[in-house]
This record gives C-alpha cells, structure tokens and sequence, in this order.
C-alpha cells in the first residue's frame, strides 16, 4: 500500500498487512482504538495507581503529574523529531507511539484545567492568594524544567551515531501492534477488575476529595469501578475535544512566526474555565456536587482537553526557534488567562463558603436574585413563606411568610 493511502491515518492505526480500500478501513478501526485506549489508560495511572504525594499538609498529586506527564512529553518528543534514534526494536517502538501517546495518553495524564482549579483552593483554604499564584507559576516552571529533562534523556541515551529515523508505518504489520493493543486492554480491564473485587480504590485525581466522599447523586454511580468508568469515558471524550478544537483553531489563527502557540492558549483558558463548573453547578444547587457524571466533566474532561503537557512543548520550541523572548511571551499569555480563570475560580470557592447564608429565601436554590442581593447591585427577595394554614380544606389566613 502506498504512503499516500495513509493520509489522515495516525501513525499508531497505520498497516501494511492489508492493501487498497480494506487496508484503509482496518487502519480507520485501529485508529479508533488507540483514541479509546490511549485516554482510558491514562485514567487508570493518574485516578488508580499514582501514588498520593503530599508536603506536610499541601497535596502535591496533581502536581507531580503534570512534572512527570511534562518529562514524558519531552521524551516522546524527542522521538518525534528524530532527536532521539536507536537501532532495534526499542527505538521503532518509541518513535512509533511517540505521536499518539502524547496526543492521546499524556493529554489525559496531565490537567492544565486542574491545576487552575486546585490553585483556587489552595488559596482559599490558606487565605492567600499569594500561594495559589505561586503554585500555578511553581508548576509551569517544573513542568518547563521537567520537558526539557525528558528531552536531553531521550537524546543522550538513545542515540546511534548514523541510525537512520525509526520507521513510523511498518511496524503496525508485526505481532508487536497487536500486543501494544492486547497489552492496554489487559491493564485497563485488570484495573476495572481489581477495583471491583476492592484491591484497588479509584479516586479521580483531578476532582476534590470532598466532593469525592459524598454520596453519588445517581446511585448506580456510586462504586470505584462505576465511577472510573464514568472518568475513562470523559477522559476519552475530552482528549478528542481538546485534539480537535486546538487543531481547528491553530488552522485557523495560527500565523508564521507568531510567539503564542493559540490552540494551546484557546484550550487551556476554555477548558480551565469550564472546569469551574461543578463548583458553579454546586452553588446553584448544593446536590449538584454529587454529581458523578459533572465531577468526571470538571476532572476528567476539561484535563485532558487542556494541555499541560503541551504547553510545555510549546515553551522549549519557542525558546529553541524563537528565542527567551518568544518563550516567555506565550508563557505570559498562558499564565495571565490562566489567571483570570483563577481569581472566577477563588470568588467561587469563597461562594461556596456562604452557600447556606446566600439562600435568602431558603428554597434550596441558589437564585440570580440572591446573588445580585449578596453583591449589593439588587434589593434582597422576598422572605421564605410557607403555604395558609389549612381547616378542612379551607386555608385560613394567607401565606405565612417569616
């Protein structure tokens, strides 16, 4: 089959095996498979078996996974470029994934979107909005150091003077695709297995404890492997989304010579903000926080859909091609939208704090009235009244209003 028959056809999905049309079509079905699996089994890592890391009582989980996530994309990019070559079979297997993985797999591992969001509740709970800034600037600069780490390993290590770039499309026709497949459906089935039989706990890395530990709002919902399932399947959704808006927007905007990376910054400010929405969705409605499928959304989906990991591919090939100054002008862009998103998200959390004293008329909603009330920009609504008391029927009086 020629390599123009492959166009559109991801690195990981490509086959020699089968020829013309069928070959397309088999190609087609194994790309889709990799977009499924590569998230899901990012899901289990992150949510499953990374391990908790704390500094006294500061929780450093979600930041160690994006310094590791971002050491990994430095790695796998070094393949991709062809920094790193090997002859054998670890170099065709590195540089045959190394596309994909990061797209897919490393896009899900790491969460620009959670780190905004925690960053607003370190900074409620410690009343300071220094330490929230200080955590977002910590972890973008690790996260650079951790790239660039990743990349100088891959090159260093995995170099043979004179080896050609590791071949991308062949080495779907062996048996070691099959077993790439074989071996991710087995570890994300065994995961699945060993929180049902309860060797294994499920905690979504991207989503706050407390919200975690209350009671699914859906009761089919609330077990570890149900509730995994429901975090792979919007890991999965968001990746593609995220894959896809920033492509549509850099084919859009994007312009020769320009210092911000604009599908990352659109990804990161969009799904940052829209990972606000089960702290939004709770003030309106305090049941809302027990909402699996909106914990997954917030966690999960704005995770993978933004790019921590990409941001900091961004950075090193701005500062390799562009110079300090083009590196630190799309860093300035990430961060001060990612700013805003952090102060909307630190108002939410102080929201959050008042929820009862906010509900003026005690009907279990947050209204828009209440909140213009609270702000000082609208009168406060009426009191809470109850229904006439009732005499056979006959209501006596008229509300009773307190």
């Amino acid at each position: 089959m020629a390599t123009d028959d492959f166009q559109g056809v991801p690195p990981l999905a490509r086959t020699s095996t089968y020829r013309g049309a069928v070959g397309f079509v088999v190609a087609r079905s194994y790309s889709y498979l990799w977009i499924v699996l590569l998230p899901a089994a990012a899901e289990c890592t992150a949510s499953v078996w990374f391990p908790s890391i704390a500094l006294g009582a500061l929780d450093l989980q979600l930041a160690a996974l994006n310094v590791v996530g971002a050491l990994l994309e430095g790695f796998f990019a070094a393949w991709e470029r062809g920094d790193a070559r090997a002859t054998g079979p670890v170099g065709e297997v590195c540089a045959f994934i190394a596309d994909d993985f990061r797209g897919s797999f490393l896009s899900t591992f790491t969460s620009w979107a959670g780190m905004v969001g925690f960053a607003a509740t370190l900074a409620h709970e410690n009343g300071s909005v220094l330490s929230g800034v200080l955590y977002l600037v910590g972890c973008v600069a690790a996260g650079f150091i951790a790239h660039v780490v990743g990349r100088v390993a891959a090159a260093s290590i995995f170099w043979s003077e004179g080896a050609p770039r590791a071949p991308r499309g062949d080495f779907t026709s062996s048996i070691g695709h099959h077993l790439l497949l074989g071996g991710l459906c087995a570890y994300i089935a065994a995961t699945y297995a060993l929180i049902d039989v309860g060797s294994a706990s499920y905690e979504n890395a991207f989503v706050d404890d407390d919200a975690q530990e209350l009671p699914a709002l859906i009761a089919a919902f609330d077990t570890g492997e149900h509730r995994l399932l429901v975090a792979m399947t919007m890991a999965i959704l968001g990746a593609a989304t995220g894959n896809a808006v920033g492509n549509a927007v850099d084919e859009v905007l994007a312009k020769d010579g320009d210092d911000v990376r604009r599908g990352t910054l659109v990804c990161n400010g969009l799904f940052a903000l829209l990972g606000l929405s089960l702290n939004a969705a709770t003030i309106r409605r305090a049941a809302w926080q027990r909402s699996v499928v909106l914990q997954s959304f917030a966690g999960s989906f704005c995770g993978a859909a933004s790019a921590f990991a990409g941001h900091s591919s961004d950075a090193f090939g701005l500062l390799r091609d562009g110079g300090a100054r083009a590196a630190l002008k799309n860093a300035a862009a990430n961060l001060g939208l990612a700013l805003a998103v952090f102060a909307l998200g630190l108002e939410l959390e102080r929201l959050l704090g008042h929820g009862a004293a906010l509900d003026a008329n005690a009907n279990g909603y947050i209204e828009a009235a209440e909140l213009g009330a609270y702000y000082g920009l609208s009168p406060p609504p009426p009191p809470p009244c109850k229904a006439p008391f009732m005499l056979l029927g006959i209501p006596i009086g008229g509300p009773r209003c307190f």
